[in-house]
């Protein structure tokens, strides 16, 4: 989902560009008295704003991508370590095992 949602806002900054480059157009072709460049000059603030803001949101979710990415590579690694480098991570992770007298466990993470 957020592949196509980058997708998405990659289109919409596209639209953007587009626009403004057609706003710069009309601007330099001249012919504008001061309240239409007041007005130009507004809606440049305003597109130059979105496309910030989609830029924004398309870096969250690409870091939200690449944090999956991790977390998977890790459980992939997890899975071909051996004992030593499994028993090291456990150690800093677990701060303490709890074994009570009914033999429930509790696990206290250094988390």
């Amino acid at each position: 989902m957020e592949r196509g949602e980058i997708n998405d806002l990659k289109l919409k900054i596209k639209a953007i560009e587009q626009q403004e480059k057609q706003l710069l157009d009309t601007m330099l072709a001249g012919g504008c008295n001061d309240a239409l460049l007041a007005i130009a000059n507004q809606k440049a603030t305003q597109l130059k704003q979105n496309r910030l803001n989609l830029y924004a949101r398309m870096e969250e979710l690409s870091s939200r991508k690449e944090e999956t990415d991790v977390v998977i590579n890790l459980a992939d690694s997890w899975q071909t370590a051996d004992y030593q480098r499994k028993k090291a991570v456990a150690m800093i992770v677990i701060h303490k095992i709890l074994i009570r007298e009914d033999g429930s466990i509790q696990i206290i993470w250094n988390l």
